[in-house]
């Protein structure tokens, strides 16, 4: 109903005009090809540093809407070692954007070689925070992009500013919950793969 100022269209049209204010470009996703956050990076691709063995590191992923994946991977910029492997998995979001329980165990990728792998998963996801999960019995290298903004600035002044979390972890299945005590990686983070099958 209008007041004295404005008519029930007035109201009408306006309501068109917040939609436009709160669009979501998050919600602006396509689907059958690999992905990485973020969106908004320093540069794309840059250096790659190695990963320690059996270190447990995240990947943050923001879902804005339901959607189900139907990839999971990761490309390495060198092998890890003959013989080696890498384990990938989702975890859900606890508090203060750290890693909670575990969604999905993927399975096992080939590290030992410079390559794109993935594994065929199919994960629904509804909107809210994730992260994406890599360890390996080898040191691959990823690939880097700066800056997840979320987690705000880390060290002096505010020059870094946090990408994702580093923990000590025996090669093997991810645990349950992500242990408590995580390093954040300052600076740069680790480029995982995942790929869109469908937006739900």
């Amino acid at each position: 109903m209008g007041d004295k100022y404005h008519s029930d269209d007035d109201l009408v049209n306006h309501a068109a005009d917040l939609d436009a204010h709160t669009y979501n470009l998050w919600e602006r996703l396509q689907i059958g090809k690999y992905k990485t956050y973020p969106l908004f990076t320093k540069s794309g691709e840059i250096s790659a540093v190695a990963m320690g063995a059996n270190k447990l590191i995240t990947m943050p992923l923001p879902v804005a809407r339901a959607m189900t994946l139907d990839r999971i991977g990761v490309k390495f910029q060198a092998g890890g070692g003959a013989g080696t492997h890498a384990r990938l998995g989702i975890y859900n979001d606890g508090s203060d954007i750290y890693p909670g329980t575990l969604l999905l165990d993927a399975g096992l990728v080939d590290s030992s070689a410079a390559a794109i792998v993935a594994i065929t998963i199919s994960q629904s996801l509804t909107k809210g925070l994730y992260h994406i999960a890599i360890i390996s019995d080898g040191t691959p290298a990823l690939y880097r992009a700066q800056y997840f903004i979320g987690m705000g600035g880390y060290a002096s002044a505010g020059n870094y500013w946090g990408c994702g979390w580093e923990v000590a972890q025996a090669y093997g299945a991810l645990p349950a919950t992500f242990h408590a005590g995580a390093a954040q990686d300052a600076t740069y983070l680790r480029r995982l793969l995942y790929r869109i099958a469908s937006l739900d």
